[in-house]
């Protein structure tokens, strides 16, 4: 029988996940401190809970302000990733990089030296059809090839931004083994309200491995609740059994419980921490019971490869 597998994923962007649309509440609630701390929080959760996890990093984030001019023609070089980069230019030009300039996240994540650095795109600007968006995918990869090298790095999975998966066929070109797909939802007003009733469905399961292949679809797994907005209304408790559910459906069949979150949302998401803390002590126990195996992303593509 296939082994159960959890897989905890970060996406790691600050306010490059909401470049288009950031506001007064992202100027506030992005600080160089709070994101700081709630890497850390995370960090010693996972130390804590003995799990590697996969933080797949907006590698712009990770960049300081003498890197930036290294990249800054090929972040603009066209007028989407111009436009993509305009608020950004902006808070730089005002002399305001807190949530777009944060080495010391990376930093913070490598020093735990059990982690997997995995990518989440550049500038996470979203891709798109057709040639121009491929071009644009491989321009990025280049760019993430270059700066994760000198930072001794090789990133191997990919987290699509706002997963939408584009031309995942160039990922092998700079060495990627695998890429978490896409949970099938509906767009609009209906993909939100399936999105809300998925977090009160305590008989949510876990997902199939995937297959063996050159590239391997890493399964989209569940995001955690974000309790921000109407979500905050999600009955703490209730998320704990929706985990706990999905865990034993893992454990009985032998499938995937994969876990994803941003860190950024534990700034303003209510009680966010105490919930996630307390779902992943559940999945702790079960780790040390032996009833589940942790892997990272990329740890889980090559135990199918191998």
């Amino acid at each position: 029988m296939p082994r159960a597998t959890f897989i905890l994923t970060l996406d790691c962007e600050g306010k490059w996940g909401m470049a288009d649309h950031i506001t007064a509440h992202h100027d506030q609630l992005f600080t160089s401190a709070g994101l700081r701390g709630a890497y850390g929080f995370i960090l010693d959760l996972c130390d804590a809970m003995d799990i590697s996890a996969t933080f797949a990093f907006a590698w712009a984030l990770t960049l300081g302000r003498e890197q930036y001019p290294d990249f800054q023609e090929r972040m603009e070089a066209d007028p989407a990733s111009a436009a993509w980069c305009a608020r950004f230019r902006q808070d730089l030009a005002a002399g305001n990089s807190e949530g777009w300039l944060e080495p010391g996240l990376l930093d913070l994540v490598t020093s735990r030296n059990r982690h997997e650095i995995a990518s989440h795109g550049f500038t996470h600007l979203v891709g798109a059809r057709g040639p121009e968006g491929r071009a644009r995918l491989a321009r990025e990869l280049q760019m993430i090839r270059d700066w994760s090298s000198l930072k001794g790095l090789n990133p191997q999975t990919y987290v699509f931004p706002r997963n939408e998966v584009y031309h995942p066929e160039v990922l092998k070109d700079f060495g990627y083994v695998g890429y978490r797909t896409r949970l099938a939802v509906m767009g609009g007003r209906l993909g939100k309200i399936q999105n809300l009733a998925r977090e009160i469905n305590i008989l949510t399961q876990a997902q199939p491995h995937a297959g063996k292949a050159p590239l391997i679809e890493i399964p989209p797994g569940h995001f955690f609740n974000w309790r921000r907005g109407v979500r905050r209304r999600v009955p703490p408790g209730l998320t704990l059994l929706r985990w706990k559910h999905i865990v034993a459906d893992a454990i009985r069949k032998g499938t995937v419980c994969h876990l994803w979150l941003h860190p950024h949302n534990l700034l303003d998401g209510q009680l966010e921490s105490e919930v996630l803390e307390s779902v992943l002590a559940h999945v702790g126990q079960r780790i040390r019971a032996g009833d589940i195996h942790v892997a990272t992303q990329r740890a889980y593509c090559q135990s199918l490869v191998n």
